[in-house]
């Protein structure tokens, strides 16, 4: 990989996130960014050259410190993502509905 950088969607069976001492699960998800860059980039694609890549985790990060963007699959469209919802988490500044965001 040149850059080790690119979009990605993909369809996840399932996802966990611990927000302020609490799990949260959400699955089956569609996740998505127009700008990763691929952490281990050079470790995936030389077990994908020698054929040993099936199950090795291709570890992504978006670039410059943006957010993920993903919806529950078969719950909505990309069009529908204008429409934030708050986690309702004590202790949580949700960027994009609070005031101070």
């Amino acid at each position: 990989m040149e850059s080790g950088e690119s979009a990605i969607r993909a369809d996840v069976e399932s996802v966990e996130l611990r927000i302020a001492g609490r799990t949260f699960r959400f699955g089956p998800l569609v996740m998505f960014h127009s700008h990763v860059e691929i952490v281990n980039a050079d470790d995936a694609l030389d077990r994908l050259n020698a054929g040993t890549a099936a199950g090795h985790p291709v570890v992504m990060r978006p670039v410059k410190g943006q957010d993920f963007t993903g919806y529950l699959a078969g719950q909505g469209t990309s069009h529908d993502l204008q429409q934030l919802t708050r986690w309702n988490v004590d202790g949580i500044r949700e960027r994009g509905l609070d005031e101070a965001s």
